[in-house]
């Protein structure tokens, strides 16, 4: 459930700022709300945050480290090695604009060979005038010059002429500009800077065997970084020190206490309609298993909204299932949850509530795989009695009869979560003060009906599911019962004309689609089910060819490679199709627009 909030306005003496931000630290259970803060203090432990955070994306990944390894180590002041690894990841990035500067200045003095400043130089001093020329292929058949000219380089668009000419002769047009310095000279510099940049490489490798010391200076950063923000965003008037926060209304006793023991003011309040309080979610029972697909998503229901936690974990269990669809599958992911609980067991500690959520899923996985026939997508296994007994016919994965039992599943799935979507929303208008407006969910109820018709008539079967007529009652008279008693709000003559509008006529005929469109969505289900077992399927045929032409050796490869994609993209498709059915088809019923912001509660240990 959704753990009601009450509003928190605390007051302290101005004077007691830090010492009133440690003891609400230490109580560590009210979400402080804060405007925007800044000073000094706060700055430089930002700036300190991103330097880590900065030299950590720098290190190069090693191998984790074993606990001898570990132990040998030299110890490091973790910020210290932070200021060396910016410092050399600065130096590495000059380095490689200057490398890249002497490479184009090497390139471009190639053709020179070893003509550089000192040649130049000693020609005048002989009393000659030297030049420098790069022609086209043209140019050079035309050009003329007094003295000496020799070819220095030749290409097929250009040539390097060096003119040696009396001092004082006029030259042609065009002369090049002389090189500073000479290729060896270049090329020196060049290789100096590539060793220094191997040595930086080299030195931020050993550095990154600090990582997890410097990975753990984050944490205290962090709370710094909070603690700061609270002392600094408090609100003060004279010697009155203010600020609000949310705590949940069974802690506000506690709160009361703590405020009556450090001397400050308190008042507590009710949200108000326009305020968004953050949202702590108490999962209770079997719920608790579906937190980790709330956390992995990252997602938390608004104030008002409701908590689906038990709803979705039910049928996103079902989802996994038909979407892997294959019992061997899902008796490898039920061994491999079975191995870590036990291993929790032996080392006497809990069991992780993914694990937990793993086992159940995987299960779920194996009874849907073995009543559709599914072992690892070989349908020889079906000869052997003892895997037939479990094997529903009507949806027997390899016979072509049961693509429509099971797409009748999938639409049967769409009726039940999207009806219990409706019923619910029934249930909380009528707890409203305008309870007319719950009629407007039978309404939706009855167009669901009359779509589900609607649906098996149209994908499965004319024949076996003749679209009623009492079907098309049913979604007409919905649309009607949503337009008299959807906008209701105590006046009913003006409810009534409100939902008649041009604009709630659109919407609503919008919204009758989008209940097609919501049932029609469960056909995903079917398609990455039979896509799945596909693919098990033409993998154990390919392993079979490769085992006939090229030996075990190769058909193990195939075996293993083919089936470990298919389970990964398996995995991929319940987040992508599974989870995308209960957030956007259920929650989209149910109103939800998953808006809330977390409850984190300002917790500080001295």
């Amino acid at each position: 459930m959704i753990v009601p909030m009450k509003k928190a306005h605390i007051l302290s003496l101005a004077t007691r700022r830090k010492r009133t931000t440690q003891e609400l630290g230490e109580l560590g259970i009210v979400h402080v709300t804060v405007e925007s803060a800044d000073n000094d203090r706060l700055s430089d432990l930002r700036r300190t945050r991103e330097h880590i955070q900065r030299a950590l994306r720098s290190l190069p990944e090693t191998e984790q480290s074993t606990d001898d390894e570990e132990s040998s180590i030299v110890e490091i002041d973790p910020l210290h090695a932070v200021d060396q690894i910016i410092g050399l990841v600065d130096e590495r990035r000059e380095l490689d604009d200057r490398r890249q500067r002497l490479e184009m200045e090497a390139e471009q003095l190639a053709p020179w060979e070893d003509v550089g400043p000192a040649d130049l130089e000693a020609i005048e001093q002989a009393g000659l005038q030297p030049a420098l020329y790069v022609l086209s292929g043209e140019e050079a058949e035309r050009f003329a010059a007094p003295g000496h000219v020799f070819t220095i380089y030749r290409a097929k668009d250009r040539v390097h002429f060096l003119v040696v000419a009396p001092a004082d002769s006029e030259l042609p047009d065009g002369v090049y500009p002389r090189p500073t310095r000479t290729l060896s000279d270049v090329e020196a510099e060049l290789g100096e800077a590539r060793e220094r940049r191997v040595e930086i490489d080299r030195e931020l490798l050993e550095l990154a065997s600090h990582r997890a010391a410097i990975e753990g200076e984050l944490d205290p950063v962090e709370r710094d970084i909070e603690f700061e923000s609270v002392r600094a965003g408090m609100q003060e008037e004279g010697k009155v020190l203010w600020f609000t926060g949310w705590v949940p209304a069974s802690k506000v006793s506690a709160l009361r206490s703590h405020a009556k023991q450090h001397g400050w003011g308190l008042l507590v309040t009710d949200p108000a309609d326009d305020e968004e309080p953050p949202v702590l979610v108490e999962r209770r029972g079997v719920s608790k298993l579906i937190k980790p697909v709330f956390d992995l998503i990252n997602t938390t229901p608004g104030y008002r909204e409701r908590d689906i936690s038990l709803p979705f974990l039910l049928f996103l269990t079902v989802f996994f299932a038909m979407i892997l669809s294959d019992a061997g599958y899902g008796l490898l992911l039920l061994v491999i949850s079975v191995f870590f609980i036990v291993r929790s067991k032996a080392r006497g500690g809990p069991s992780g509530v993914a694990i937990l959520l793993l086992t159940v899923m995987s299960a779920a996985t194996v009874v849907w795989g073995a009543m559709s026939g599914v072992w690892f997508g070989y349908e020889p296994i079906l000869d052997n009695p003892f895997f037939a007994q479990f094997v529903v016919p009507e949806i027997n994965a390899f016979s072509p009869d049961s693509i429509e039992a099971v797409i009748a599943v999938c639409f049967v799935l769409a009726l039940i979560q999207l009806t219990l979507a409706r019923i619910w929303n029934f249930v909380t208008k009528l707890k409203e003060p305008h309870k007319l407006k719950a009629l407007a969910e039978l309404g939706w109820l009855a167009v669901l009906g009359g779509v589900f018709n609607l649906a098996l008539t149209l994908v499965v079967s004319e024949e076996q599911y003749p679209f009623l007529p009492v079907s098309l009652y049913l979604v007409i008279g919905g649309l009607i019962a949503v337009l008299l008693f959807a906008n209701q709000d105590g006046n009913f003559l003006k409810g009534v004309l409100a939902g008649f509008s041009f604009t709630n006529l659109i919407a609503t005929a919008l919204d009758g689609i989008n209940a097609f469109a919501d049932t029609m969505s469960y056909l995903r289900l079917f398609a990455v089910g039979l896509a799945s077992v596909e693919i098990a399927a033409a993998t154990n045929e390919l392993a079979a060819l490769a085992g006939e032409g090229l030996g075990f050796i190769p058909a193990l490869l195939i075996i293993v490679f083919g089936h470990s994609l298919n389970l990964a993209m398996g995995g991929l498709s319940v987040l992508v199709h599974g989870v995308r059915l209960n957030m956007l088809e259920f929650s989209g019923a149910l109103g939800m627009e998953w808006s809330g912001s977390e409850y984190r509660p300002f917790r500080y240990n001295t």
